[in-house]
């Protein structure tokens, strides 16, 4: 097993690969079973798993500043990466086709495993838009519901 920081800085090279998805990291992990190994195969093995070149190198070779600035902004922002092999990872969510390989929880990654539903607004609302946004996720609350947001912008 290997220790947060490892799985954090793994989890991390691969969102940042180019031309990855979801299915073709899962299909690895089926294969390897730990995140941290995965970014360690060469690039000849990442290929035969179904990693196109592009996404090899870039597993290969890291951008170790990048991946610097995203560990230091789940730290600072107290978000949690939340990957989809993670038992905590929404299952509806984990139903669709192709979901996100990961998420990224300001909050508690608990609340995810109760009824949801997203409220999305208007990205300029007005002031009475705010005013009745809040009551709305109040209610919804209220009546047991997780308000989730994607946090768009």
């Amino acid at each position: 097993m290997h220790d947060t920081h490892a799985a954090l800085t793994a989890w991390l090279t691969l969102l940042r690969a180019l031309q990855l998805n979801s299915a073709t990291i899962l299909a690895a992990l089926t294969q390897c079973n730990d995140v941290v190994a995965l970014t360690h195969h060469s690039r000849a093995s990442l290929h035969a798993l179904g990693f196109v070149p592009a996404a090899a190198a870039h597993i290969a070779h890291p951008p170790a500043a990048t991946i610097e600035r995203d560990l230091h902004w789940l730290a600072s922002s107290g978000a949690t990466l939340l990957p989809l092999t993670a038992p905590t990872y929404p299952p509806q969510l984990a139903a669709i086709a192709d979901a996100p390989v990961a998420l990224f929880v300001l909050g508690d990654t608990t609340l995810l495993m109760q009824p949801q539903l997203a409220v999305v607004g208007s990205r300029e609302p007005t002031a009475a838009g705010r005013r009745f946004a809040a009551q709305l996720a109040t209610n919804l609350c209220g009546a047991g519901l997780v308000v989730t947001s994607g946090l768009a912008r």
